[in-house]
């Protein structure tokens, strides 16, 4: 089993917060799933309130 957890590789990557905007860049090797969020509370902030967001776009 720990064969296959250090043969599994982790590419980095760079992707901008959706709520806050910032740069977040994901180490190589580490197993992290975010990929539109820096964290859970970004991701609570931006859908707590998204109908008002809709209205403001349009």
């Amino acid at each position: 089993m720990k064969e296959q957890e250090s043969s599994l590789k982790y590419d980095s990557r760079i992707f901008t917060c959706k709520r806050c905007g910032k740069e977040v860049i994901t180490i190589q090797g580490v197993l992290d799933r975010r990929s539109v969020f820096c964290s859970a509370i970004c991701r609570r902030r931006y859908w707590r309130h998204s109908d008002r967001r809709h209205q403001e776009s349009k």
